[in-house]
């Protein structure tokens, strides 16, 4: 999302057809502000160099990073830029060793790229420097967030926190995800910052999306996108017996919705994962 703008990558497939390759280098765009009313409907724009599948994407002083999603990995079209004003889509030149781009997380002034134990921030001049004191297994992967400026968040099985400042660490379980219905570890969501903070007595409010393809009931033969959400809260309580204050989390709702592959159109969008809006 950048202003009022949602911008979908690899959004587009020609047919329901499952041989057809997965990677893809579609971008649309539809504006949601009030002005424009989303009427104006989705707006094809340049499409990306590379085609990718599952990449990771955000924006960064106004221009919006694609990263992963293509093979290899650490190949030289491993993450490429999107310039609005120019309307032209530029790769990235690799990040010096031993970085390798499972993670990315965005402020408003840093951007944060790593792995497992090395974390890279891009600041001023576009140029990458590590972030020193990182624990050795400390297991980034995927999309984080940065809240309050400094503490940054990813989830794999569990919620991870790390405060830039103080170096503290956190990993806790989210109380109650276990029970929704469908919820398996090995999936791995996107993690979305709703509202709040966590140093705060009324915390803040977090959403996890994933989704999964499945044969439609009323038309066999093709598929329905499954979105899931489920909402949680997380917080800093004192806990006595460890006289400190702790990260707790706890599962508050979950939802899902089915986005059908129409039987008389041949045209359907793919919704892989989330971009925190």
């Amino acid at each position: 999302m950048h202003g009022s703008v949602l911008y979908v990558l690899e959004g587009y497939s020609s047919s329901c057809d499952p041989s057809e390759p997965s990677e893809r280098n579609h971008v649309f765009c539809i504006d949601t502000s009030e002005d424009a009313g989303a009427g104006g409907g989705w707006y094809k724009c340049p499409s990306m160099i590379t085609r990718r599948s599952g990449a990771m994407a955000t924006f960064f002083k106004g221009e919006l990073y694609v990263m992963g999603g293509s093979l290899p990995l650490l190949g030289e079209n491993w993450a490429e830029c999107l310039n609005l004003a120019s309307k032209k889509w530029s790769i990235l030149a690799l990040p010096p060793p031993p970085i390798s781009p499972p993670f990315i997380a965005c402020g408003a002034k840093k951007l944060f790229l790593g792995s497992f134990g090395v974390l890279q921030v891009m600041e001023r001049y576009n140029k990458l420097k590590e972030v020193e004191n990182i624990p050795p297994n400390f297991p980034l992967q995927r999309h984080g967030l940065i809240t309050n400026g400094c503490i940054l968040f990813f989830y794999n099985c569990s919620l991870h926190s790390y405060n830039l400042r103080t170096r503290g660490y956190t990993n806790r379980i989210i109380v109650g995800l276990e029970g929704i219905l469908g919820y398996q570890c090995e999936d791995i969501p996107s993690l979305i910052y709703l509202n709040g903070s966590i140093t705060k007595p009324v915390g803040a409010r977090f959403c996890l999306v994933r989704s999964d393809r499945r044969p439609c009931d009323r038309h066999p033969l093709n598929d329905c996108l499954h979105v899931h959400c489920t909402t949680f809260h997380a917080v800093y309580e004192f806990w006595d017996e460890y006289d400190e204050y702790v990260l707790v989390a706890y599962a508050q709702a979950s939802e899902s919705f089915v986005i059908e592959c129409r039987q008389d159109s041949t045209r359907l969008c793919h919704f892989k994962g989330a971009m925190p809006l």
